[in-house]
């Protein structure tokens, strides 16, 4: 043994061990290990549009709900036949339908929210049956889907919303708002329990009496909690919000904020995290442009931040939809009014109680209907639209990806490395000589778009600490 390095294995030194690159590497970039033992560089995927899928004529729209990170639940009315759902599935952004699945006859308003991979929801009113609200569970074996006995939870005359009227607190639990006709038009909630095919209800619970609940909306926060949005009538329409809050069968609530004057006929809520969520509304207050207002809520007590117009243009008479996509960022899916009627698609993201908005991006390249739009996401880049336009129809739109998880980051290149060539990855423990204007001391993070930064929010990774303008001493997990 003549020097050090014979000590050392084969294409490995100071934490540094050489690899076969997938595509070409450049100097100084941060790496991950891929199944078949190669190393690619950390990059995003930008986003895409798939193609149309269709089912048939039908109204009310295609309400969907995510099943699992590949299907979700499509809801829709067959003019001939009455109220089907179909089981959608995703792949690369294609989506295929399996047969449908008819429930009803004579629904109205249908909604529908899935609770497991295999199992989802449906509520509606039932014209048929003196517009009773009723619900049924669905069940998909093999991709087929069948029913269970149809249960009614409301005897009176039942209004429910075309967008968020139920939401799942998980398997066995969901949460559904409505107005009760019969009871002087009170907003009104009720809580599900799902065993099996059957779905059993507690007692119905008033949150606001007089005819008071147009079009209530609600969404998750966590697995005993909801945020409730509705329209009181007779108080100019005003927009209003509140927590409800699930112990067993039973539901109570925080005290009520105002988070617009009115009029306000349509709005969507969609929940961030257990503590913000968004309520995006038509203000006919305001030319029925489009605005969205962030929520904070301590306890049961909501604070509201300001509103941000979304669409400056009236968006009158239709029902949109709104998705969480990270805990800092929602999509509005609605009707381009000033644009023929095309579906499109604006992002918001969140910053404390302000929101930005990103331009919009179309969806569909032609007018659709206006009730309702719906969306959904699936895994943590498919954002499935469901419109009508002629034909019940859903889209996907991929949203920018990244290769990069908590799991697969695994150091940074020692030099540029061509595709298919082997080189040098400096792995955790060792250190990389090769970046530039780094602080010394500080913590540097790689980003979704592989860039290193001392930025540190999620999803970005630590990767290590500068100890000189040029080297990373990268962190050793052990």
């Amino acid at each position: 043994m003549s020097n050090l390095s014979e000590l050392l294995p084969s294409g490995g030194g100071q934490n540094a061990v050489d690899f076969v690159a997938s595509g070409t590497l450049p100097n100084g970039r941060a790496v991950i290990l891929k199944a078949n033992g190669q190393v690619e560089v950390v990059g995003e995927v930008a986003a895409s549009l798939g193609t149309v899928a269709t089912t048939v004529a039908g109204g009310d729209g295609l309400i969907v709900s995510m099943l699992s990170d590949t299907t979700f639940v499509a809801l829709g009315v067959d003019y001939s036949t009455g109220g089907k759902t179909w089981l959608g599935t995703v792949s690369n952004g294609t989506i295929t339908f399996g047969s449908p699945a008819v429930w009803s006859t004579t629904p109205e308003a249908p909604s529908v929210t899935g609770i497991s991979a295999t199992q989802f929801v449906v509520v509606y009113k039932d014209y048929g049956n003196s517009n009773r609200g009723k619900a049924v569970v669905g069940t998909i074996s093999s991709g087929s889907i069948s029913y269970g006995t149809i249960v009614t939870f409301e005897t009176g005359q039942t209004s429910l919303s075309y967008q968020n009227p139920v939401t799942a607190l998980s398997s066995t639990k969901l949460v559904i708002v409505y107005e009760d006709a019969s009871n002087s038009g009170a907003a009104t909630a009720i809580v599900g329990t799902v065993s099996g095919t059957s779905i059993s209800f507690g007692s119905a619970t008033v949150f606001n009496s007089a005819n008071s609940s147009k079009y209530s909306i609600v969404d998750k926060l966590n697995s005993t909690s909801v945020i409730i949005g509705y329209s009181e009538t007779p108080s100019s329409t005003r927009g209003r919000a509140l927590v409800g809050t699930i112990s067993g069968t039973s539901i109570s609530f925080g005290s009520q904020v105002t988070y617009a004057a009115g009029p306000v006929i349509r709005h969507t809520v969609s929940a961030l995290t257990p503590t913000t969520f968004v309520i995006n509304y038509q203000d006919g207050g305001a030319s029925s442009s489009g605005k969205s207002i962030i929520g904070t809520i301590s306890g049961t007590t909501i604070t509201l931040g300001s509103p941000v117009t979304f669409y400056a243009t009236t968006l009158s008479n239709q029902f949109f939809s709104s998705t969480k996509t990270t805990d800092t960022e929602f999509s509005i899916s609605f009707r381009a009014a000033a644009n023929s009627g095309y579906g499109t698609l604006i992002f918001g993201t969140v910053s404390g109680t302000s929101i930005s908005f990103g331009a919009s991006t179309v969806f569909y390249s032609a007018s659709v209907a206006g009730e309702p739009i719906s969306s959904t996401l699936l895994g943590a880049s498919d954002l499935i639209t469901g419109f009508d336009a002629t034909l019940l129809s859903a889209v996907d739109y991929t949203l920018v990806s990244t290769n990069l998880t908590s799991t697969n980051l695994l150091g940074i290149s020692a030099g540029a490395i061509s595709s298919g060539a082997t080189g040098t990855i400096n792995l955790f423990g060792g250190i990389n000589e090769s970046q530039s204007s780094l602080t010394i001391g500080s913590d540097y993070y790689v980003q979704t778009n592989g860039t290193i930064t001392t930025a540190s929010a999620s999803p970005a990774q630590r990767i290590g600490t500068a100890i000189s303008a040029t080297q990373i001493n990268i962190k050793d997990l052990t």
